[in-house]
Formats: C-alpha cells, structure tokens, sequence
C-alpha cells in the first residue's frame, strides 16, 4: 500500500463536490487529539497570520447583475447559497430572489435563502464572537453595514449616495489575539476602503482583509453588539 502526501492536495484543491466530501470523510477518520485547535499542525497554520478561513467557493461580482449597484445585498446572499450548494450561479439566486422582493429587503433575502431549503436567522445585535463561532463551525456569514463616511475626516457611518448599507460575506479572521486583527471578506462591489468609505471597484473584493476597528465603527454603528448579521447553516 502506497504513502500518500497531503501537500498535493492541498495544491490541486478547487472546492469540487468530490474533494470535499473526501475531506469531510478526512475529517472523520482523524483522532480529536489532531482536530484541536492547540495541535501543533493547527499552530504552525496560524503562523501565516490567518486564524481562521472558510473557503468561498464563489465570488460574485454585483455590478455584473442588471442594476448592479443595487444588488450588494443579493450577490452576497448569492455567495451563501453557493457555499451552501444551492445555486449554481448568482443569476440563479437573483431570478430566485425577484420572487420574494427588493434586492434591498431583508425580508426578500431571508425568505429566498429559506426557500432553498436553508436555516436562517437576521439579528440586529451580532457580536464579533458570534461571527467568530460561525467560521469555527465551518459557516460563512452575511453582514450588513454602513459603507460611507470618512473616518479620517470624523465623519460618522453613514448612508452612500445610492443605498442605504452594504452587505459582504465574512469567512475568515486573521490576528485574533494582536492588537490589529483583522476579517477576511468577499465584497461583492470591490475593495473596500473601511477608512475613508466607499470602494475601488476596479478591484477584487475577493478574500480582502480588513482591519476590525474599522469594521467595528461601520458594523456596530450604533454601539457594541449592534451588527446586522445573517447566519446560514443546513436544516
């Protein structure tokens, strides 16, 4: 019987229905003693600066949908229920969507994800631990914050030009016990700028870090544990 070397799979990873499930199977076969999370193969994993990431299959792009500066909300909802293997596309969840309500409703997104089958829940007083559990569990989460005003300047969060709020996928965190930790986050418009607001959206939101004092003050505008947040796991 052959030694298998695990680095090729790690290398070759896309995600694939069948690479996941023989992770899954992996996963099961392992000793807990392997699985906590102060083994030594777990520590010198954090030794690249991320704690913790959850690997996104997909990243849709909202402008690429009709009205797409209107659609954060739903290309966002659309990665989840990708994550989730529900969709094939973000145009699948869009037409999906349109049958519930606005793009902008957090009753239409809710009720969308719903339909496919999945267990959601939208809180209004999300805490950073909470998104922290989430990604220790393997789930992906929807945020929605404010994504105008310039910080710098002392200006407060604030409506943009064309909605009100923004809404990205949190899957990772990175430098949890530093004194600048940070998200990992797929922005469906671009990159973020969290310090002067707005985005650049000639680039990838894609797997972006952002620091959390900066999210924190746009998330949490109202004070501690005041993030809006959707959590989506499998009935």
């Amino acid at each position: 019987m052959a030694s298998l070397s695990l680095l090729p799979f790690f290398t070759f990873f896309r995600g694939t229905p069948h690479q996941l499930a023989a992770i899954a199977e992996l996963e099961r076969s392992m000793p807990q003693s392997i699985l906590d999370d102060s083994s030594a193969w777990f520590e010198a994993w954090r030794a690249s600066g991320i704690d913790q990431e959850v690997f996104l299959p997909k990243y849709y792009r909202q402008l690429d949908l009709p009205n797409g500066y209107r659609m954060c909300f739903t290309s966002a909802a659309a990665m989840v229920a990708r994550f989730h293997g529900r969709v094939l596309d973000d145009e699948e969840y869009y037409r999906i969507r349109e049958k519930h309500g606005d793009s902008s409703s957090v009753y239409a997104q809710v009720k969308a994800l719903t339909s496919l089958g999945l267990q959601v829940r939208f809180v209004q007083d999300a805490t950073a631990q909470q998104v922290e559990h989430e990604i220790d569990q393997g789930r992906v989460v929807l945020v929605g914050w404010l994504h105008s005003g310039d910080l710098l300047r002392g200006e407060p969060p604030m409506c943009g030009s064309d909605s009100c709020g923004h809404w990205s996928v949190i899957h990772g965190y990175a430098g949890k016990y530093s004194s600048d930790s940070e998200w990992i986050m797929s922005d469906p418009r671009g990159m973020p700028d969290m310090a002067h607001g707005g985005h650049n959206d000639a680039l990838s939101g894609y797997r972006v870090r952002v620091r959390q004092a900066e999210f924190h003050q746009r998330w949490q505008a109202d004070g501690p544990d005041t993030g809006w947040a959707i959590f989506v796991d499998k009935l």
